[in-house]
């Protein structure tokens, strides 16, 4: 626990610039440098964090493309195998990941919020998940670009990387402070409020729910709440940001 304070401690004094400022965070007297420090520009990497990530909830799959994804089928036949892109949507092997709800959200000023939508393939023999398209942005009357990895390299990195901000975004409001913190708080307090701690469903849950008003005391306090708060500095929602996700998500 020390050890991880004393890292947090760095993040937050730390200017952070580019990855190696990241790689110098690890070390063999402080955390462990993650397996994707090598890997992350990978677009196998992408697609695995989209299964083992924050929001494997979020990838459905695809049978009818959204209006607004301009994306041309032959600009990402190649990618598929031989197959066109409807004969691979009715195999079940295309896959969307559909953040437009990220439109309507409103972050701190000094910072940008994309609301991208991603298209993925599973291939066929190794049964990878890969990323062939990214549109970082959409409208009923702007034609947006969409990105492929047929595009320069760095174009592509910036695709993904504007992507997984989206991402990350998604997480913290959503999967973590509406689904994981609110709900379960609202779990919790139900079942201390209608259950015996005898009741065989009190006992269930009851090594699920234990620090969850702690948690979320801590989740408020510091990193929510105040002119300080940990989230309007680190990220680009801010606390305005993730309520306002929130509504966005659940009107939407």
């Amino acid at each position: 626990a020390l050890i991880i304070e004393c890292d947090m401690e760095m993040v937050n004094k730390a200017r952070i610039r580019d990855i190696a400022g990241l790689a110098r965070l690890y070390g063999k007297d402080s955390l462990p440098v993650p397996r994707c420090m090598a890997t992350w520009q990978d677009d196998v990497e992408f697609g695995q964090m989209r299964l083992t990530g924050c929001n494997p909830g979020t990838i459905k799959r695809c049978r009818k493309l959204p209006v607004e994804f301009r994306v041309e089928p032959e600009a990402v036949r190649k990618f598929l195998e031989g197959s066109s892109l409807d004969e691979a949507m009715k195999n079940d092997r295309i896959y969307i990941i559909d953040y437009r709800q990220l439109e309507l959200v409103k972050v701190l000023g000094r910072f940008k919020l994309v609301a991208p939508i991603a298209l993925f393939y599973v291939e066929k023999k190794a049964g990878r998940l890969m990323p062939i398209a990214i549109q970082l942005q959409f409208s009923s009357e702007t034609k947006y670009p969409v990105f492929t990895p047929d595009d320069p390299y760095w174009t592509w990195q910036v695709a993904k990387m504007w992507f997984n901000v989206a991402d990350a975004a998604h997480y913290f409001a959503i999967t973590k402070i509406m689904q994981t913190n609110i709900l379960g708080e609202t779990l919790a307090l139900a079942v201390h409020r209608n259950l015996h701690i005898s009741h065989p469903l009190f006992q269930m849950v009851a090594p699920h729910i234990g620090y969850i008003f702690a948690n979320n005391n801590f989740n408020f306090a510091f990193l929510m709440n105040g002119l300080n708060g940990w989230m309007d500095h680190v990220s680009v929602l801010g606390k305005h940001g993730v309520y306002s996700a929130i509504r966005a998500y659940y009107t939407t």
